[in-house]
């Protein structure tokens, strides 16, 4: 058996090279428009000028704006701390499964198999506030299981304005837990929060407040993704990409609602992302992850026989797919394809277009589809490329030249198009 001091050893020295190699094998990488949002934040926070976009998620900003003093390098900040965010997380929910079930070795197989997740390592080189965010709520949680109530609304503020679509796990926290502490604590820090933002932004942060949250709600946020090549469902992304057998390990233990706080927990977000969004951000499954595998080791722990603890294990690890894509190179596709491109190139995209801007590209944005049709039309004697997360052309007359290859599993590999005169 494990005791605690070898766990903490083990545990500890496994998170510290995990965040090692990941630091030194991968540079930072932008892969979407939302990283060089917070990158400029950073530098220049205005959240009507999308440094970032809406909600303006501060208490991120603030926290990376500090740790950026030391480094003096926004993108390298980002790339940071979004890892040993990944590597607070995994440290956090092994301390709430050794809360509920006090099996140091349990907690110890729940570490390594999310070290060894896609996922994990797909948010932690994501340059989000997911992350960021989930280390906040999985604190926040973990606070009020050992009733440190005025801390907790404290951080569950911060988890909430680091994160706000984690919102559906907050106040579900507030209404099962109804403490007057957590409650009081949660809202004057966020009516702060509020001020601070208030005073900085004026009455323009509201009024981009109304125009997000109905984008949000009525055209990318709808629990289905569309262009005119693919639609995107959540249950082609838990089949395909998951993968059935880690969906069913997950969902044994609601069966049986263990722990029934975290069981709906899990049954609350779940329903929250199928509705509510994106299925082209895989992201959005970081808290089903967590959550799912806290749930998973205390159902094990439940049971009697150890030889069915053992299969159940190592269902969960072959379920894993680590390493399948993973590791074959240490930046994102669209870095890569920046790379190639010639500068000043025109090209045509629906993925990364203010991070192409930046780098120089003349960008026509896919989702005006006419006005770029046009501008091809008229255009037809320029060297024109297009981008695409599709091995089919968006529009006609263009010719696959190269694949990007994805850094990680859970990206998307990139082809390039080139217009034939």
């Amino acid at each position: 058996m494990i005791n605690k001091k070898s766990f903490y050893i083990i545990c500890t020295t496994s998170l510290a090279l995990y965040a090692y190699l990941l630091l030194k094998y991968y540079s930072f990488s932008l892969l979407y428009d939302d990283s060089l949002f917070f990158n400029q934040g950073i530098n220049y926070y205005s959240v009507v000028e999308f440094s970032p976009h809406f909600p303006g998620y501060p208490t991120f900003i603030i926290f990376l704006k500090f740790v950026n003093l030391f480094f003096n390098d926004s993108f390298f900040t980002l790339h940071f701390i979004n890892i040993i965010s990944i590597i607070a997380s995994i440290l956090i929910s092994s301390f709430i499964l050794i809360y509920f079930t006090k099996n140091y070795i349990f907690a110890l197989f729940m570490v390594i198999s999310l070290i060894f997740s896609s996922l994990i390592l797909f948010c932690a080189l994501s340059m989000l506030s997911d992350s960021f965010g989930m280390t906040f709520f999985l604190l926040s949680y973990y606070l009020i299981l050992k009733k440190r109530f005025k801390s907790a609304g404290i951080v569950l503020a911060f988890a909430f304005f680091a994160r706000p679509s984690y919102f559906i796990l907050i106040i579900f926290l507030l209404f099962f837990y109804r403490n007057r502490k957590i409650l009081m604590f949660f809202i004057f820090t966020s009516f702060l929060i509020l001020f601070l933002l208030f005073f900085k932004e004026g009455s323009s942060y509201f009024s981009e407040a109304s125009r997000f949250l109905k984008g949000h709600f009525f055209i990318w946020g709808k629990g289905i993704y569309q262009d005119s090549l693919d639609t995107t469902s959540w249950q082609s992304v838990f089949f395909n990409k998951v993968g059935i057998l880690k969906v069913f390990l997950f969902f044994i233990p609601l069966v049986f609602l263990y722990k029934k706080e975290l069981s709906w927990l899990f049954i609350c977000y779940f329903v929250w992302i199928v509705f509510f969004q994106n299925p082209n951000s895989i992201r959005h499954l970081l808290p089903l992850y967590f959550l799912g595998h806290i749930l998973f080791f205390i159902f094990i722990n439940k049971l009697k026989y150890k030889k069915i603890q053992a299969i159940f294990i190592f269902l969960l690890f072959f379920s894993s797919n680590i390493y399948k894509e993973d590791f074959k190179s240490n930046k994102s596709a669209l870095t890569k394809a920046m790379e190639y491109l010639p500068k000043n190139s025109i090209v045509i995209s629906n993925y990364g277009i203010y991070i192409l801007k930046s780098k120089g590209f003349i960008v026509l944005d896919k989702y005006y589809f006419y006005s770029v049709k046009s501008y091809i039309k008229n255009n037809s004697n320029k060297r024109i490329f297009s981008l695409s997360t599709k091995e089919k052309s968006f529009f006609k007359n263009f010719k696959k030249i190269k694949v990007f290859k994805k850094r990680v599993y859970f990206e998307k590999d990139i082809y390039l198009f080139q217009l034939i005169n």
